[in-house]
């Protein structure tokens, strides 16, 4: 399923999911010419629900699969992009997504 939710002149939220897995993905404006793209779980499981066992929407491969294909597209759009997990893209981000390798 896709759901495209438009933010009158500022960006998009997309959400997509495949199976158990939905990802947000939202497209935004930050200046005139430059733009952002977020890639989150459309929701997760709440403290308790966890300790009841239930499992996260998504994990960080799912987001990672996604941001692998959203960058093949925009790339051939708008060449080099820079990626990064949890912050803002400085110039020191990667070209392409890399897996995560953070703590858990």
């Amino acid at each position: 399923m896709l759901m495209v939710d438009d933010w009158r002149d500022c960006g998009w939220e997309i959400i997509c999911d495949r199976g158990r897995v939905a990802l947000d993905v939202v497209v935004a404006a930050m200046e005139p010419s430059e733009w952002m793209v977020q890639i989150a779980p459309t929701s997760l499981p709440k403290f308790v629900l966890k300790l009841r066992g239930w499992e996260p929407f998504a994990e960080r491969s799912d987001v990672y699969e996604l941001a692998t294909h959203i960058d093949a597209s925009l790339a051939r759009q708008f060449g080099t992009l820079r990626w990064c997990w949890d912050d803002f893209p400085d110039d020191s981000a990667a070209p392409h997504p890399t897996p995560w390798k953070g703590f858990d």
